[in-house]
């Protein structure tokens, strides 16, 4: 399950904003780990050394590496891929490991999203009509708006009726996602295991990124990548969501009732 990997004094091990699916454990020798922000300012967030771990949430979402790892001095590690990790509990599907795992890894990721949008002040990124509290819980329908998006929710409509409600696409290999919805996607993948959650709060409907590769455009905001805090408030009617990048295919109007 575990492969030994050696770094040079200096070596990037991780590079932020880059993407991987590999969680490192140090063995000998120690690593900086570093934020730089947009304005190019380096913050030092630690000074790992054995049995510390790091760059684990590659093993959990797709979401780019939050932080620069550099070794301050040669390093050995060991390194668990993605793959191999979900092939290892695969083996034990028939015990409690699976559910508990699954559940403790969404509510990590619920945690995080929480976090991150609590450090920006609950910036939360209204619709372009500025968003509505509704006098009364708001309903959701999702209808596709092209003929890929058909083909990904599997029919013309689909009404959400209860939150928090998780969007993703299916993974074999993932056995530690839930979703409430599957959209089926195919390569080059637009759709993550693990993209877009849909809330309520004061009656109204809000989306944010799970952590996803490529994020969501919501009425022309995008939600997830750089901007993985932004929470987008949905107005009543009819609002634009683009799950993927901009040429994504899959289109859909999310109608708030």
């Amino acid at each position: 399950m575990h492969l030994k990997r050696s770094y040079h004094k200096g070596s990037v091990i991780i590079k932020q904003g880059e993407y991987g699916d590999e969680a490192f454990q140090l063995i000998s020798g120690s690593v900086e780990v570093s934020y730089t922000s947009p304005e190019g300012s380096k913050t030092i967030l630690a000074v790992l050394r054995p049995p510390h771990m790091f760059g684990e949430m590659a093993i959990i979402d797709e979401k780019p590496r939050s932080a620069t790892v550099i070794a301050l001095t040669p390093v050995e590690v060991l390194v668990t891929q993605k793959s191999a990790f979900i092939k290892h509990i695969a083996a034990e599907e028939d015990s409690m490991i699976v559910p508990i795992l699954r559940t403790m890894f969404e509510r990590l990721r619920t945690t995080n999203q929480i976090i991150s949008t609590l450090s920006t002040d609950m910036a939360v990124v209204a619709s372009a009509e500025g968003g509505h509290e509704f006098g009364s819980p708001a309903t959701l329908s999702i209808k596709p708006t092209t003929e890929a998006a058909t083909t990904a929710l599997g029919s013309k409509k689909y009404d959400v009726s209860y939150f928090p409600f998780r969007v993703g696409r299916k993974d074999d290999m993932d056995m530690l996602g839930i979703n409430d919805l599957i959209l089926n996607d195919i390569q080059p993948y637009q759709v993550s295991p693990h993209h877009l959650l849909i809330s309520m709060r004061n009656n109204s409907i809000e989306l944010s990124d799970r952590g996803s590769r490529f994020g969501s455009l919501v009425n022309g905001v995008r939600i997830g990548l750089t901007n993985r805090s932004k929470v987008v408030e949905l107005k009543r009617g009819d609002n634009e969501v683009i799950i993927g990048d901009v040429y994504s295919k899959l289109r859909f109007n999310f109608q708030v009732g």
